[in-house]
């Protein structure tokens, strides 16, 4: 709303409920074609839904948080600080403290030593183990210990960890910044996983949908700043906000609530709202699917792995048993009434 007040654009806006996630859950795991780890890819295709309403192609902001360092997860790893996404008034900029500091060590080290110094604090790990911790900030418990999963299944799977392949990318970046070893582990890992939800809602809506950011001239280059401009003062995505500056209000540019693209599925389920996902987790077929272990889907499970396991099994109903209820429920596309009632 404040970028359409700033810009002079008309705003659109939907309030997608409940209601429409239980109508068009089955066509969008038809469309996503993996189980999905969360009902993010609602969002996405909500987004869509109302875009397509009204124009063929989109512009969408994907890259950004990879190639400027955007994500809580890179700060806390690189540097041991997610300070600066917290609601503070701070502005973007080097805090004056800092800048004193600064002024001392470079009459002290001189302009080669504080260089030195800076690159020092960027290439070094803030973690003894940069790998596990990682691990930790983006993943689940390793299948081998997970006691979510079956016993049998655990046990089928010979001892096979993912954590070797997951970490792989970031043994492979081609350079020793603590920092842009984190950047190239999200592009090659985690953006991929983003840009199939995008593509895949996008497409149930007949919308075309642009990712201006991941221009390879745009991640080429920015391949070549170093870490220490990138962030200076540990301002996330310090870059993008310089150029954004002049075109947007600072209310924007200033914002440090950073957030994912979410929807408020835990609180349906909890509302009791989302009532068929407990129905679907309660029935024999996926009691005995020997996937998740019978007792906790009988009720152990917290909501994020709930509804974990409610996608494992849907798409185990679609795509393996080729169950005709949820395929006939996949083909049927929502209503638009009921979507463009939420529209504003």
């Amino acid at each position: 709303r404040a970028v359409a007040r700033h810009v002079g654009t008309r705003h659109r806006e939907a309030m997608p409920g409940p209601e429409d996630l239980v109508a068009s859950y089955a066509r969008l795991m038809w469309h996503q074609d993996v189980p999905m780890t969360d009902a993010a890819g609602f969002s996405y295709y909500s987004a869509s839904r109302l875009a397509s309403r009204h124009v063929k192609v989109a512009l969408t902001g994907h890259g950004g948080d990879e190639i400027f360092a955007g994500y809580p997860a890179q700060f806390r790893a690189a540097f041991g600080s997610t300070d600066m996404f917290d609601l503070s008034n701070r502005p973007a900029a080097l805090p004056v403290g800092q800048l004193t500091r600064i002024w001392r060590a470079l009459r002290r080290d001189g302009l080669q030593g504080l260089i030195r110094r800076a690159g020092n604090r960027f290439t070094r790990p803030r973690s003894p183990d940069l790998g596990a911790l990682w691990m930790q900030l983006h993943c689940g418990a390793d299948p081998r210990a997970n006691p979510s999963l079956d016993r049998r299944f655990r046990s089928s799977l010979g001892g096979y960890s993912p954590s070797r392949d997951y970490l792989l990318p970031l043994d492979e970046a081609p350079t020793d910044q603590c920092l842009d070893r984190l950047l190239y582990h999200d592009l090659r890992v985690y953006l991929p996983s983003l840009l199939h939800k995008e593509d895949r809602s996008s497409m149930a809506v007949s919308l075309e949908s642009r990712v201006p950011l991941l221009d390879h001239r745009v991640i080429e280059f920015l391949a070549t700043v170093p870490a220490t401009q990138k962030v200076p003062g540990l301002v996330p995505k310090a870059l993008l906000r310089a150029v954004g500056r002049p075109l947007l209000p600072a209310a924007i540019v200033d914002r440090r609530d950073k957030s994912p693209f979410p929807s408020p599925e835990h609180q349906w389920m909890q509302s009791g709202h989302l009532s068929m996902i407990d129905a679907l987790l309660a029935e024999e077929q996926t009691l005995d699917r020997g996937v998740f272990a019978s007792d906790e889907l009988r009720g152990k499970l917290e909501p994020q792995a709930r509804l974990t396991a409610f996608n494992v099994e849907l798409w185990f109903r679609m795509f393996i048993d080729r169950d005709p209820y949820w395929l006939e429920l996949a083909s049927e596309a929502p209503s638009d009434a009921v979507a463009a009632a939420h529209e504003a």
